[in-house]
């Protein structure tokens, strides 16, 4: 603008515009809507600016973790949701924070088209922002996240196929309780159901304790049965039994 008034000036008024541009250049800062580092710079001194994008600041303070989820998914995430991270490069340490934003609108291939297509599951974007800051976690990182979609409330976790329905719809399991020798005998025990997959389900009862054994294939035993018992491995939870 300075250069093209330059060449048309022929009056004291044109000759008074070019000064007031040059001055306004001189003051002229121009700033960026929050505080961050400068991480990326695509024009240099005296260059014509192209495209739209000068610099790009981010805020290294307030770095958040994106993720993408499939369509048959993203209908169970909310915002606020707990979610654990673990960064590649940190694979030791796992971090919690909450889903903080999740976006409505499926991601978009390279040609602005939406990714899904015949055949392929539409992604979505979700943000993540972590509950402690960690000066180890650095803009660009890889992350694996797990999110929290429901969390139990503390009972023991026992192999699916352990519990048994009642004929009154209450659930109850077997324990095998230590008799004499080598010997055990079959305990029923009422227990409530809480979170449960195809393996295993969460059971709570005051009559639970750590050191039980809980029979894992209660269909061959009955209340008061004297059996011999072989430990199987389970999640957190009571050891399971098998007759």
């Amino acid at each position: 603008t300075i250069n093209t008034a330059k060449l048309e000036k022929n009056t004291d008024t044109q000759e008074t515009e070019v000064k007031k541009l040059e001055a306004n250049l001189k003051n002229t800062t121009i700033l960026a809507p929050f505080d961050g580092t400068v991480t990326s710079i695509s024009a240099e001194a005296g260059s014509p600016v192209t495209g739209n994008a000068v610099m790009v600041i981010e805020d290294t303070e307030a770095i958040h973790i994106t993720a993408r989820i499939k369509e048959f998914d993203i209908l169970k995430v909310k915002e606020g949701m707990k979610a654990k991270v673990i960064l590649d490069a940190l694979s030791s340490d796992e971090m919690i924070g909450k889903v903080s934003k999740i976006y409505m609108t499926p991601i978009k291939s390279g040609d602005g088209a939406n990714n899904s297509g015949q055949g392929s599951a539409a992604e979505y974007e979700i943000e993540i922002t972590l509950d402690q800051k960690n000066p180890d976690v650095l803009i660009g990182m890889n992350a694996k996240v797990k999110i929290v979609l429901e969390e139990g409330k503390g009972g023991y976790t026992v192999p699916y196929s352990a519990v048994m329905a009642g004929e009154d719809g209450d659930s109850y399991l077997y324990a095998a309780v230590p008799a004499e020798g080598d010997l055990y005998h079959i305990q029923k025990i009422p227990v409530t159901k809480g979170l449960e997959n195809d393996y295993y389900v969460e059971v709570q009862s005051d009559q639970l304790t750590e050191e039980m054994q809980i029979v894992n294939s209660p269909e061959s035993v009955s209340e008061g049965m004297k059996v011999q018992i072989q430990l199987m491995d389970t999640a957190d939870g009571p050891a399971a039994a098998e007759e």
